[in-house]
């Protein structure tokens, strides 16, 4: 009895310090303000204007009326294109773009690991040497394209003209520990 009543207290305490007790969905900035503190210099974003113009760009620059953009040259040896300034009537959505480097880097260093577990769990001891490159290299281009890929579809939104949405989605989790029953309770507003 009492090492189900330790199994479960610890259970839940995991539980707490994993899911946090609540978790807010953070609402797009309405006001270059508001985008100026989300914003670095360097950053990538996709600006969209209202006329549903699409343009990839680095920021140069946030100021509360403006924002300074120099579109991204594909070829790194290429001069990086024109500054342009967007006003906030003119821009309908800002939406920033994580670098694939270091997801492609993060993949690379786990197919290496993995590959190397792979090579050492043979069970014959030459066997991994005249093999070693086949699932190194099989794993580290899996990781590498995983991680790329993953990172492609990592986009955030971060302005978006109009109001602000009336309410915000929330997650609340909590454990429940009692006599009789112990389990968690998980709730979702939006």
């Amino acid at each position: 009895m009492i090492k189900r009543i330790e199994r479960d207290l610890v259970a839940c305490v995991i539980a707490l310090i994993l899911f946090p007790s609540s978790g807010l969905a953070q609402a797009p900035a309405t006001t270059f303000d508001e985008l100026r503190r989300a914003l670095r210099p360097g950053d990538q974003v996709i600006v969209t204007s209202t006329g549903n113009q699409r343009t990839r760009a680095l920021v140069v620059a946030v100021s509360d009326t403006s924002l300074d953009v120099r579109t991204k040259s594909r070829f790194r040896f290429r001069q990086p294109g024109p500054l342009t300034t967007h006003t906030e009537s003119s821009v309908a959505k800002v939406t920033r773009v994580d670098s694939l480097n270091n997801g492609g880097l993060i993949g690379l260093g786990i197919g290496a690991g993995l590959g190397a577990a792979a090579c050492a769990a043979q069970s014959e001891e030459d066997s991994c040497g005249q093999f070693f490159y086949a699932p190194v290299l099989f794993a580290v281009t899996v990781g590498i394209l995983t991680g790329t890929v993953i990172d492609a579809a990592i986009k955030k939104t971060l302005y978006r003209r109009g109001a602000p949405q009336a309410g915000r989605a929330s997650i609340t989790f909590s454990p429940l520990i009692n006599v009789k029953t112990t389990g968690a309770s998980l709730s979702v507003r939006f």
